[in-house]
């Protein structure tokens, strides 16, 4: 499975403002303190709370920064001077948490394989699999075999 994307957090989570009204449609928001934005792509929450949305910062131009609404939550119209920040979302969490389980689930399906890896003979155009076992007397062997 591949795995979610991830975004980089910004210490201390800082915040600036809007500085126009935007309605539920709008994709390009002015923002007062665009040093406050992080390089996108990545994630801002405009407002706070249980009515806040989550959007994709997408590009920043000077003060304007173009974003994918409703990321997370409903995209709503919101006045100037609304709250915006690189807050940690639902989103960060659960996609650490499911990258982390794939990559576990990964790990334990490799370590179960006898032979996990492949390589190809170009000479003879053939695809081997091969693993590493532990002889009877305690010496490391490489095991193959063709893929069929």
């Amino acid at each position: 499975m591949a795995l979610k994307e991830m975004y980089p957090g910004m210490i201390n989570s800082p915040e600036t403002t809007i500085t126009n009204n935007i309605n539920e449609s709008d994709t390009i928001i002015y923002v007062l303190d665009p040093a406050r934005v992080p390089e996108p792509p990545n994630l801002m929450t405009l407002g706070t709370g249980t009515n806040a949305e989550t959007v994709k910062v997408l590009e920043i131009n000077d003060n304007a920064i173009t974003v994918e609404r409703g990321f997370q939550g409903v995209a709503k119209s919101w006045p100037a001077g609304t709250v915006i920040a690189r807050n940690f979302t639902e989103y960060d969490y659960n996609a650490l948490k499911e990258n982390i389980e794939d990559l576990e689930a990964t790990l334990t399906a490799h370590k179960a394989e006898n032979m996990p890896h492949q390589f190809i003979n170009h000479k003879e155009n053939k695809t081997y699999k091969f693993g590493f076992q532990v002889s009877v007397d305690g010496k490391p062997q490489i095991i193959y075999e063709e893929v069929v």
